[in-house]
């Protein structure tokens, strides 16, 4: 007999867990974490957990099970009203799928749209290649049959090179124009981030949903981590319950502007911001806040944060600034829990440092430095940068202009 695992548990994922599937539900909180566009949802533990309910209907339900094959499996439901809901969740939960019923269940906005496509990427390091696939997909007709794949479309690149360029031919072998070419130039480009910052072997989007105003919706999709992947990233051990303690690693790009933020999504959201402005990215970082035990006394837990987010401030600057194609380096920073006048002094220490020891890095001039501080103590913040020549502002859109305009002029050293 199949077993029940504990809410919020998946039945195969204590062991074995590099190289195995991710449930939706946490696939797609990685999603988001990178900007790649998913439908709001909330996950139901039980069914009266419905009951409470944010989402507005019509509702999808989705058993959360490893392997993606929820609609082949009885897995997946559209229900229209609250009672239905219930009733469908009853039969979902009590539904086994591969051996195993579900850990929970996805409640999902429902979703229409003009088509669907399927995005993939795989590495091959034994070969040095990148290779993205695109087709168009439908909905599987038959219960016993898979959604289809239909006109596929390969790119092969070298592993270390992907391009804009190449995510865009691939767009147009789909026969995409316009917005939907577009958007899915930047989805391909977030998701080959998250390839490089988790060290996945393969991530593949299908269905993503395009709406004929260009916009699109990654339904679902499958993620496969290389066989490293838990040595290199022990935070994939938490299934992405929290953030990871450390930040992200570097992820490099094609621009010659450096940026760094103290999360993902803001950094992902600069990254953004900087390509509209008429910018490029050459690489990011995110320096999340770190996390000390609330039983250690008020006052030593503030100082042991603040050394600890120096050191990693420090590194990811370091590290920024040793990357021969960054210009400038980008700081956007919102202090939410931290103070931005000590930020400010991170920064302005590092700066006196880079100036004293910039033959270290190979370069016959610093890197200069672009920061924009809001939050606590930013206007206190801003003026210590600016007294060391360092250019502060106040909005994202000033710390772009800037940026941009000052990497047009400035060669790499």
């Amino acid at each position: 007999m199949p077993t029940r695992p504990v809410p919020g548990l998946g039945a195969n994922e204590a062991p074995g867990f590099d190289g195995s599937d991710l449930l939706e539900h946490q696939m797609k909180q990685m999603f988001r974490d990178v900007g790649i566009p998913v439908l709001p949802s909330q996950l139901i533990a039980k069914p009266q957990d419905l009951k409470r309910l944010s989402l507005p209907y019509p509702i999808v339900l989705k058993s959360q099970v490893h392997g993606g094959v929820r609609d082949v499996a009885g897995g997946l439901a559209k229900v229209t009203n609250p009672i239905d809901a219930i009733a469908t969740s009853h039969r979902l939960f009590d539904t086994e799928i591969r051996g195993a019923y579900p850990a929970a269940l996805l409640a999902e906005a429902f979703y229409t749209a003009d088509c669907h496509i399927g995005l993939r990427i795989d590495t091959r390091p034994e070969q040095c290649q990148l290779i993205l696939r695109g087709w168009h997909s439908a909905p599987a007709k038959k219960a016993a049959q898979p959604a289809g794949e239909h006109h596929t479309c390969k790119v092969v690149l070298n592993k270390d090179a992907f391009s804009l360029a190449e995510a865009r031919h691939l767009g147009e072998q789909l026969g995409l124009q316009g917005v939907s070419l577009e958007t899915l130039v930047s989805i391909l480009e977030k998701m080959h981030v998250l390839l490089e910052w988790l060290d996945m072997r393969t991530l593949t989007i299908s269905p993503l949903a395009l709406a004929a105003d260009g916009s699109a919706m990654a339904l679902d999709g499958r993620i496969r981590f290389t066989e490293t992947a838990l040595e290199r990233q022990p935070q994939l051990k938490k299934l992405f319950s929290s953030k990871p303690e450390t930040g992200s690693p570097l992820v490099q790009l094609e621009g010659n502007i450096g940026i760094l933020s103290n999360s993902m999504g803001l950094a992902m959201t600069t990254v953004d911001s900087l390509k509209r402005g008429g910018g490029r990215a050459a690489a990011f970082v995110s320096v999340q806040e770190p996390q000390n035990s609330v039983a250690q006394p008020a006052t030593r837990r503030a100082r042991l944060q603040l050394r600890d987010r120096q050191a990693r401030l420090n590194q990811a600057l370091e590290n920024l600034a040793r990357l021969k194609t960054v210009k400038l380096i980008l700081i956007n920073w919102t202090g939410l829990t931290g103070s931005c006048q000590e930020v400010a002094e991170t920064i302005v220490s590092y700066f006196y440092l880079a100036n004293q020891h910039v033959h270290l890095r190979g370069r016959s001039q610093p890197v200069p430095l672009v920061v924009r501080l809001a939050g606590k103590d930013a206007k206190v913040g801003r003026s210590l940068l600016r007294e060391v020549g360092i250019v502060a502002v106040e909005s994202l859109e000033e710390a772009i202009a800037e940026g941009i305009g000052l990497a047009k002029v400035r060669k790499v050293a």
